[in-house]
C-alpha cells in the first residue's frame, strides 16, 4: 500500500507542468518617451501592453513576470534635466508593474540619485520591487551584517506566482567598481554575497523553486560565472532553474550556462529600443527524492521592438488603440514632466542628421563632429592640448532640423567636469588600451588626435572628465609605476565648474543656433 502511494505521488509530480512568460528590459537610460518616430512606443504604451498581456495570459492560467536589470537613468533630458538626475524616471517607472528592478552603475555614480532612491524607495516602490542584494547605503566596508541597509527596498524578494504557485526568488546584483569613486554607497562582491551565510538563511527560509538574478554586469563578464558557481554551492540551490537577467554592455545577447541545463543568461540591449520575452516551460520532477521544478528546455528568447506596430503584434487580438486607462494616465504624466522641465524648447538647428555609429570618415559621423568641431571650439584652449572622451558619453544620433533642449541633452547628457594631466605618449597609450572592443557599439575611448601623431619623449596636456581620474590613474600607475596628478581644467566656453553637458549646449547655441 505504501509503495502504491509513493508511486502515485511520483507520477503526479512527473506530470505537473507550468508555463511562465518573462519580459526583461535593461539599460533604459531615461528613454521612456520613445525615440524620434511616430511609431516608436513610449513607456505609457509599454504599461498598456503589459496590462493587456497579463489579462490575456490570466485567461489561460499562465503566469507573467516583468524585470529590469538596472541603469534606468542618464541618457535623456527627461532623466537628466532635473536637479537630481532620475527623479522623473523613477516616478514614471513606479507606475509600471515590474516584479523586480535593480541598480546599475549609472545610478550608483550619482550620490544625489543614490540618496534620492534610498530616501524615497518606500514611496516609489511600496511593493518592495527595487532589489539591491550587494549594494548598500554608507561608505563602511561590507561586514556581512544582515542589518546593513540596502540602497533599494530590500536585498531579495520572494514572489509566489498566482497560477502555478511557483516560488521565485529575485536578487539584484551590481558588479564592483574599485577603480571608480562613489559616495554614500558600497558594493560588496556579488559572488560573496550569494555564497554567504545570509544567502544560506534566505534559501532555507524561502525554499525557492526558481531564482531570478538581476545582474547589472555584462553577460560575458567573468563575474556571471563566479555568481553561478557561488549560488550553486548554497544548500537548496543546486537544482533550481537560474535566470541570469543581465545588463550593462548594451548588447542583445543570450546563451545557456556552461554545463548547466537549468541556467540561462539573457541581455536585452538598451535605450528601450526593445525588450526580450522568454517563454519558460517547467515540469515538476522528482530530484533527490524531492519534487523540483525544472526547465523542460532552454527557452528561445524573442526580441520585441518597442514600436506600436510590434506591440500590437505581441499580444493576440489587440485593437489598433490598445491603450489602457493607466497607460493614458501615464502618458499625461509624461507630458507634464516634459513641460515642467521645458524639454521641448528649441535651442539650436542641425543642418543634417549626424549618426552616432557612422565611421569616422563619413560626413555624417557624430563622433567626427565632436572631434573636429565641438572639442576644439568648446573645450580645448590650446590646439596642442589633447582631449580623451569616453565614447559612451555620446548616447544617440543628432537629427536634422530644430534641436530641442531635451534632444541636445539626450545626445551628451553627462555632468562631469573637466580635469587635465601632463602625460607622455606612452601614458596616453596606456589609457587608450583600456578600450573594450566588442562589448559596446561605439569605441570606449575617443581621442582628439591619433596616438601615432604624438611624439615620444614629449609631455602633453591631456584633458578628460573627472569621472575617469581613478580609472586612468590606476592604469598608468600599474603599467608605468608613475602617479598621475590632475588639476581642474578651464574650457574654452566655460569655467572650471562647467560640465560637459553645459559645454555641449553652449556649443550648439553658438555654432548651430536656432533659426
Amino acid at each position: 500500500m505504501k509503495l502504491h502511494i509513493l508511486l502515485l505521488c511520483i507520477a503526479l509530480v512527473c506530470c505537473q507542468s507550468a508555463h511562465v512568460v518573462l519580459w526583461q528590459t535593461s539599460d533604459i537610460h531615461g528613454w521612456v518617451d520613445g525615440h524620434a518616430s511616430s511609431e516608436n512606443a513610449k513607456i505609457s504604451d509599454f504599461l498598456s501592453l503589459v496590462q493587456r498581456e497579463k489579462a490575456h495570459l490570466d485567461i489561460k492560467g499562465i503566469d507573467h513576470m516583468l524585470f529590469d536589470s538596472g541603469d534606468q537613468i542618464q541618457g535623456t533630458g527627461l532623466s537628466d534635466a532635473s536637479a537630481v538626475e532620475g527623479t522623473a524616471i523613477y516616478d514614471v517607472l513606479s507606475h509600471v508593474p515590474y516584479d523586480g528592478m535593480t541598480m546599475g552603475n549609472h545610478e550608483i555614480f550619482n550620490p544625489p540619485t543614490v540618496t534620492y532612491v534610498r530616501n524615497h524607495k518606500a514611496a516609489l516602490f511600496p511593493d518592495g520591487r527595487y532589489i539591491t542584494t550587494n549594494t548598500f547605503w554608507g561608505d563602511a566596508p561590507f561586514n556581512n551584517s544582515p542589518t546593513r541597509e540596502p540602497i533599494g527596498n530590500q536585498r531579495y524578494r520572494l514572489i509566489t506566482l498566482p497560477h502555478s504557485g511557483i516560488r521565485v526568488l529575485v536578487l539584484g546584483l551590481l558588479f564592483p567598481m574599485p577603480d571608480h569613486q562613489y559616495d554614500n554607497a558600497f558594493i560588496s562582491s556579488p559572488a560573496a554575497a550569494v555564497s554567504s551565510s545570509w544567502m544560506a538563511n534566505v534559501a532555507r527560509s524561502t525554499r525557492p523553486d526558481v531564482v531570478v538574478l538581476l545582474c547589472h554586469m555584462a553577460s560575458t563578464d567573468h563575474l556571471v560565472e563566479e555568481v553561478h558557481r557561488a549560488i550553486r554551492s548554497v544548500d537548496g540551490m543546486q537544482h533550481a532553474p537560474l535566470m541570469f537577467l543581465s545588463g550593462h554592455s548594451h548588447i542583445l545577447r543570450h546563451k545557456a550556462c556552461d554545463h548547466d541545463t537549468q541556467c540561462l543568461i539573457s541581455e536585452p540591449s538598451c535605450y528601450f529600443h526593445l525588450f526580450v520575452e522568454l517563454d519558460l516551460s517547467l515540469t515538476l520532477k522528482n530530484i533527490a527524492h524531492k519534487p523540483t521544478w525544472q526547465l523542460e528546455e532552454t527557452p528561445v528568447p524573442k526580441a520585441i521592438t518597442c514600436s506600436l506596430k510590434d506591440f500590437r503584434a505581441a499580444v493576440p487580438g489587440l485593437p489598433a488603440d490598445f491603450s489602457t486607462p493607466d497607460g493614458r494616465a501615464l502618458a499625461t504624466r509624461l507630458k507634464q514632466d516634459i513641460d515642467k522641465l521645458d524639454l521641448d524648447r528649441v535651442i539650436g538647428h542641425s543642418p543634417k542628421h549626424y549618426r552616432r555609429h557612422a565611421v569616422l570618415s563619413a560626413s555624417d559621423s557624430l563622433i567626427s563632429l565632436f572631434i573636429h568641431k565641438v572639442w576644439p571650439q568648446a573645450i580645448l584652449t590650446d590646439p596642442g592640448h589633447v582631449y580623451i572622451m569616453n565614447g559612451l558619453n555620446i548616447r544617440s544620433d543628432m537629427p536634422a532640423g530644430p534641436l530641442t533642449y531635451g534632444t541636445v541633452i539626450g545626445i551628451q547628457p553627462f555632468r562631469f567636469k573637466l580635469v587635465s594631466a601632463h602625460l607622455t605618449k606612452r601614458e596616453v597609450e596606456v589609457i587608450m588600451n583600456l578600450d573594450h572592443p566588442g562589448e559596446f557599439a561605439v569605441p570606449h575611448f575617443i581621442i582628439s588626435r591619433p596616438v601615432a601623431a604624438l611624439k615620444d619623449g614629449k609631455t602633453y596636456t591631456v584633458v578628460f572628465a573627472d569621472y575617469e581620474v581613478s580609472v586612468f590613474g590606476d592604469a598608468i600607475k600599474k603599467k608605468t609605476g608613475k602617479r598621475m596628478t590632475v588639476a581642474p581644467y578651464k574650457p574654452a566656453m566655460g569655467d572650471v565648474d562647467t560640465t560637459q553637458v553645459q559645454l555641449w549646449q553652449a556649443w550648439i547655441g553658438k555654432y548651430m543656433p536656432k533659426q
